[in-house]
């Protein structure tokens, strides 16, 4: 559902994946670029929008802009990057600049200032929301103040609905997240939450294993701000491991059990043999 909301968006924005391949090209993307959008989805970015030249590897994250060639086309992307190893949330949108062929301008992007009605304003913040809510991750967003809370469907489903305690955020961050664990068992102090690092102490966190209930969860935390370039919150990307911390668990098992097998089998095929610990106890010994 999200890639058809991102093909009907009214702007020229191409999302790729953590391997840098392409997960979907919006329309206007493949008409300004005058290419078959479906035909490189799924393709190496690197090589579908030549992103990488031998003298230089884009780095997500980092680059800003990005200005190729394919053929004879001059291509620049503005990049703007969610990126999280650990919660395997990790999203570039690469947004159409400007495209030009032999010094001829084919395409130049202008950001709409004016002329934008409230219903229209109101439509597009709708669709970020609901972008928001196909994500792949919980997402909850904390603004300094204590005044705002945000979480998309995801988070809702699985924490219920959040709000926000009246006695101020760190009553409401002990209350929130009063039964959260270390990987140990030992209480979870908020202070030290991705979330409250980001919003309050201004600090970008990756990558912290949380247990919370029957729940095993990896956080990253980043700080918001606002226009003026001024922190304002914070905002938290979770994503539930615990399945997969089951699985790598049984596959552990299973593994040590077959390992345990095949090492029985190779000492019952030789000759006798006493394992003895230093306390003089028999440990092992084979058939034999």
């Amino acid at each position: 559902m999200w890639k058809s909301m991102i093909r009907h968006l009214p702007a020229p924005v191409i999302v790729l994946g953590p391997d840098r391949r392409i997960l979907v090209v919006s329309d206007k993307a493949a008409e300004v670029l005058q290419i078959d959008g479906s035909s490189i989805e799924e393709q190496d970015a690197d090589v579908s929008l030549c992103l990488s030249t031998e003298h230089h590897r884009w780095v997500p994250g980092q680059d800003k802009i990005i200005d190729t060639r394919i053929g004879a086309v001059r291509i620049i992307f503005e990049v703007s990057h969610v990126r999280d190893q650990g919660l395997q949330f990790e999203l570039t949108y690469l947004t159409v600049a400007s495209v030009e062929r032999s010094g001829q301008k084919l395409y130049e992007r202008v950001e709409r200032v004016h002329d934008v009605s409230d219903s229209d304003d109101q439509d597009w913040k709708a669709i970020q929301f609901s972008l928001l809510d196909e994500l792949p991750a919980m997402i909850v967003a904390v603004s300094k103040d204590g005044r705002h809370v945000y979480q998309n469907a995801r988070a809702h489903g699985t924490l219920g609905p959040i709000a926000l305690a009246s006695n101020g955020l760190d009553e409401w961050f002990n209350q929130q997240y009063k039964d959260a664990r270390h990987p140990d068992g030992s209480v979870y102090l908020y202070q030290d939450l991705p979330l409250y690092k980001a919003t309050i102490n201004n600090i970008a966190t990756d990558s912290v294993e949380l247990y919370y209930g029957r729940y095993i969860f990896l956080l990253s935390g980043r700080p918001l701000y606002n226009k003026a370039g001024e922190h304002c919150g914070g905002v938290v990307f979770s994503h539930d491991v615990t399945e997969i911390r089951a699985e790598a668990t049984k596959k552990e098992q299973i593994a040590l059990r077959q390992s345990d097998v095949k090492f029985r089998e190779i000492t019952n095929s030789m000759e006798q043999i006493v394992w003895v610990s230093t306390s003089g106890s028999v440990d092992y010994f084979n058939r034999r």
